[in-house]
């Protein structure tokens, strides 16, 4: 629903010679720091040399790796410690005591990634070929953070420089005239299959449609208010067969879709970019009857199928209130889009949804676009249309269905309990956090170069999202809530542009950097170099080392308002502590390991730390 930053693409090819002829694949190469007018700085990569993580070694029993990056100097700094046997003095000299249970245990985690854009593809692309293998490196290859997750744009997101469809001839119901577009054969297609080459599993790519051809929606538009039309269901379920076929035959194979990009964009008047609405009725009869039966008859069964991917305020309390029928008879009598009494959709150009008081009934999404409420109805419950109750109460077309995703811009005023509430009534389907930006407020700059203050927004809230349950829960839980982010990479020009919407861009297209928002590596084609930003660090803490299949464990204190921790169990048995000190202080700390020993740690003033052991 917001504008939103880019990240998302890693590919490999000649990784190796990349760094060049000699160089150990164990080598750490340090970053080459460059400081702008921002309170850190970014690492430089160009057609000759980039920073690098090798994966580890993992440490000797009773010893540890801690991988630093702090505000000041230093970026996946490693060194080596060993455990502590004897408890005593070492605790009593810690600011802050943890305890890690690695018999308690809570949540899968699925991967990390991002968003394999129009305008991602492109800009990687701009670079030299050296370049390039450099930035794909940098996030999928062994020597880089590892990402093991990717989302694709079916048809033209914000992030393209056109409006488009793979089907844009009217009347085509029969979708004769189906093809992919050069974004996909020339852009996407190459730089996915490059990613999947520095990998050694396949990356888990999962599509999404921001719209259908106008031709089959209500307002004939790629934008604004308008949603599918009834008799073009099953035509629209077909497009979905055609786009996994038509990717199929170019050599990329997906492990997942999500039913629509945030579904209630296309109930916002004016909405900016291309969006299409559905409510909760019309997604589970489209499900049911459509799309889950007709993917099934293809052969496409396994395709992971994923809900929602709209923000978490549309998940909260109204999800267990759904199911009183007086309160199921009021959001079906007054809290549709169409009852203009009790609800209204406004433009309004406020200074961010960041900055309205808590109680203030609007509720600004992505573009500026504000959903004011009128009446007494709850808000979870008026903007939710109480989709995914309506949904996977249907056992029709929750078969069909394997999780919910969700997206971060409402993050700010809806907890993260709130995933917990719908874990509790839907446990056997996962969460998977779909999109991620920085710089997507109205008065928030699109791109900060060596911002340290969206590095520490970035780590706590994955840190806060990663905990958000009291209760133990088993190893198989259904329960998964990992990060894929948006574009990989986004472009730098001397001149910003300032937003969609804007007249110098044409309606409903986005493009690049003019977007407010924030990336995770900036490419400047013109000096052939890109930029690594804190935020691209604040990924790789995790997705390093955190692998796919790994599950989070018990880690206490009594005095965790100090920090944000959260700590890990790999499949292959070894343990990951990742701990963020967003305060000016020196922090000591002492992590108590399952009463095997302590490992200590000196935290130092605004950093982020990952720790590493057997």
């Amino acid at each position: 629903m917001m504008m939103k930053s880019c990240h998302l693409v890693l590919m490999v090819l000649p990784f190796l010679s990349c760094y060049g002829e000699g160089m150990l694949a164990e080598e750490q190469l340090p970053c080459i720091p460059r400081v702008f007018d921002s309170t850190s700085f970014v690492c430089v990569c160009n057609v000759s040399y980039c920073d690098t993580l090798p994966s580890p070694t993992l440490p000797a029993s009773g010893e540890y790796l801690v991988y630093t990056s702090d505000l000041a100097s230093r970026r996946f700094f490693q060194t080596k410690s060993t455990l502590t046997v004897s408890l005593d003095g070492v605790l009593g000299e810690a600011e802050v005591e943890y305890v890690l249970d690695s018999t308690t245990t809570y949540q899968k985690v699925m991967g990390w990634g991002g968003a394999f854009t129009d305008a991602a593809a492109s800009t990687i692309l701009s670079l030299s070929q050296p370049a390039q293998d450099h930035l794909l490196g940098s996030y999928f290859s062994s020597s880089g953070i590892e990402y093991n997750l990717g989302r694709v744009n079916m048809g033209g997101c914000d992030f393209s420089w056109r409006t488009y469809t793979y089907c844009d001839t009217p009347g085509d119901v029969s979708l004769e005239t189906f093809a992919l577009q050069p974004e996909d054969i020339e852009f996407k297609i190459p730089i996915i299959k490059r990613a999947e080459a520095m990998v050694d599993e396949p990356l888990k790519l999962f599509a999404s449609p921001w719209t259908a051809p106008p031709w089959m929606k209500t307002n004939n538009d790629y934008v604004g208010y308008g949603q599918l039309l009834p008799e073009m269901y099953q035509p629209w379920a077909n497009y979905f067969v055609k786009f996994l076929d038509s990717y199929g035959k170019e050599g990329v194979n997906f492990w997942g879709l999500t039913a629509q990009n945030e579904p209630l964009d296309g109930y916002l008047p004016g909405f900016g970019f291309n969006c299409m609405g559905w409510t909760a009725e019309q997604q589970r009869l489209w499900v049911a009857e459509n799309l889950g039966p007709t993917l099934q008859a293809h052969g496409y069964d396994e395709v992971i199928l994923m809900i929602l991917d709209d923000q978490r305020f549309e998940l909260p309390r109204w999800a267990k209130k759904i199911r009183d029928p007086t309160l199921y008879q009021l959001i079906h009598t007054t809290a549709t889009p169409s009852n203009t009494s009790e609800q209204t959709f406004v433009r309004s150009e406020v200074v961010s949804h960041r900055q309205l008081p808590e109680t203030s009934q609007q509720l600004c999404v992505i573009t500026g676009h504000c959903a004011v409420l009128k009446g007494p109805v709850d808000i979870g419950i008026k903007l939710g249309l109480d989709y995914l109750a309506r949904v996977l109460n249907d056992t029709t077309a929750a078969q069909y269905v394997d999780g919910i995703a969700i997206h971060w811009y409402g993050d700010n005023f809806s907890p993260a309990s709130l995933l917990e509430e719908t874990h509790d009534l839907f446990p056997d389907f996962f969460i998977l956090g779909t999109e991620a930006c920085e710089g997507d407020g109205l008065l928030d700059a699109s791109v900060v170069l060596g911002s340290w203050e969206r590095l520490e927004h970035y780590a706590h809230d994955i840190l806060i999202t990663r905990t958000f349950d009291s209760n133990a829960l088993g190893e198989d839980t259904g329960k998964v809530v990992e990060r894929a982010g948006w574009d990989y990479a986004c472009r730098v020009r001397k001149r910003m542009i300032s937003r969609v919407g804007d007249k110098r861009l044409p309606r409903g297209l986005g493009g690049f950097s003019d977007h407010r928002v924030e990336v995770y590596k900036i490419t400047l084609r013109e000096m052939d170099e890109f930029y690594k930003n804190p935020m691209f660090y604040a990924l790789g803490h995790f997705s390093k080392f955190i692998k796919e299949g790994a599950v989070r464990v018990s880690l206490t204190s009594p005095d965790s308002q100090k920090l944000d921790a959260a700590a890990f169990t790999n499949p292959d048995g070894s343990h990951v502590v990742v701990i963020l000190n967003r305060s000016n202080g020196e922090k000591k700390v002492a992590v108590r390991i399952d009463d095997r020993g302590t490992m200590s740690l000196t935290v130092g003033p605004r950093s982020l730390h990952t720790a590493v052991f057997q």
